[in-house]
């Protein structure tokens, strides 16, 4: 993450894949983690989002040369946009950079990340890449942390990417294992989960206040003893 947030979405963590930055790809390894310190280190992602205006992440000489390099590979990569010669390999890791220079008062990368990654703002350029559906789904997440049906989106493209997991791929620099993948599909698993309690919460606030919200079943019990005559005058 970035000076104001590199790192809260590292490549690591499920929802943003950098296939490009293979010295930052391994940071957690299956091996050191158990599933429940995994989980853990995502709830601890999810809470890291929902207060994200509020986190800032000092800034140091290694942060600011990341983001040299990072805003490098941008121009790059934006000037291969222009040229007509990206590809989807190259949208992945432009909404990877993206994502990983996301932060207060930079709120515009995670909508340019969804900008790369689909056609109208909506619509993925690829269905059967995971790593678009799941970098989507991130970004919306983002750019959009209040709006329920935004999330419910993100939340269904997160899962296509998890029905289109593959058994192998060879976009990285070095073939990830079998139990690398089998680790980023579990934590992309988890990820689902925060999203839909996330989404699930909202929608729980947005509900308008009625008696029937306060009091489960009261109105219609009303209704069946005014119908009934016990409540007659």
């Amino acid at each position: 993450m970035l000076c104001a947030f590199i790192g809260a979405t590292s490549a690591a963590s499920a929802g943003v894949y950098l296939p490009a930055e293979e010295g930052e790809l391994l940071t957690y390894s299956p091996r050191l983690l158990t599933f429940e310190e995994t989980r853990k280190h995502l709830q601890d992602l999810g809470t890291k989002r929902a207060d994200i205006d509020q986190k800032q992440v000092k800034e140091n000489d290694e942060v600011a040369q990341l983001r040299r390099r990072y805003n490098d590979q941008i121009r790059a990569l934006e000037q291969k946009q222009t040229d007509g010669t990206l590809t989807i390999l190259d949208r992945v890791n432009l909404s990877g950079y993206y994502l990983r220079l996301f932060g207060p008062g930079n709120d515009r990368s995670a909508q340019l990340a969804i900008d790369v990654l689909t056609r109208g703002g909506r619509t993925p350029i690829n269905t059967h890449n995971f790593m678009v559906l799941s970098n989507l789904a991130t970004a919306l997440s983002l750019r959009y942390p209040g709006d329920a049906e935004v999330l419910t989106m993100a939340y269904e493209y997160l899962k296509e990417a998890l029905d289109v997991w593959p058994t192998v791929t060879g976009d990285f620099p070095d073939k990830l294992s079998d139990e690398m993948l089998s680790w980023y599909y579990r934590a992309d698993k988890l990820e689902l989960d925060l999203l839909r309690v996330r989404r699930m919460e909202l929608e729980e606030r947005q509900q308008p206040t009625t008696v029937d919200n306060l009091f489960p079943g009261l109105a219609a019990r009303m209704v069946q003893g005014i119908r009934g005559g016990a409540l007659a005058a």
